[in-house]
């Protein structure tokens, strides 16, 4: 039969096993909590990006469109003026002309601004990214602990109190295969 002795060591064994899983439950409830707590943020500061980032580009549009209509008034003015000076020929084709072109030249800016604008987000979007990926790296979740060792520690500690009880002249209680 089992002794105190086996039945110690068995009961640690088992005990070491819980003791070691708690642990590990404990560290990766923290790790989930550090990653749900990481995803939430990630959440918030995408759709603070997406939001800037729509306003930005309205705004930029409404620039383009403003931009637009000056300059159609622009000319519509240079052509009533000249109109009603009865002015014509090359002179009033090339301040049309200019006005065209600086018409061009501002939406062209403006379309600049709109790739900016785009290439930020894109940069803002990948940083968050990253920082969502550094919040999953900087907490891997832990396997447990194999029960096979708890198991191992019954085992031997069974082992070892039918060797003692061997030694004190008794027989085995263990199957002739595990002896």
């Amino acid at each position: 039969m089992c002794d105190a002795t086996a039945a110690l060591q068995g009961a640690k064994a088992v005990s070491e096993y819980q003791e070691e899983r708690k642990k590990i439950d404990a560290a990766n409830a923290a790790a989930n909590a550090s990653i749900v707590s990481g995803r939430e943020d990630y959440n918030y500061q995408t759709g603070v990006a997406q939001e800037d980032f729509q306003a930005n580009m309205r705004a930029q549009n409404q620039s383009e469109f403003d931009i637009i209509l000056a300059n159609r008034a622009a000319k519509s003015t240079a052509v009533t003026s000249a109109a009603s000076s009865g002015v014509t020929g090359k002179s009033v084709t090339d301040t049309i002309a200019a006005i065209v072109q600086a018409g061009a030249r501002n939406t062209v800016r403006s379309k600049d601004q709109e790739a900016v604008l785009d290439r930020q987000y894109d940069a803002q979007a990948r940083g968050l990214q990253k920082n969502l990926e550094q919040v999953y790296a900087s907490n891997p979740m832990q396997a447990g602990p194999n029960p096979l060792g708890a198991a191992l520690g019954i085992a031997g500690a069974t082992v070892g109190a039918n060797e003692r009880n061997m030694d004190a002249g008794g027989n085995s209680f263990l199957p002739t295969f595990l002896t």
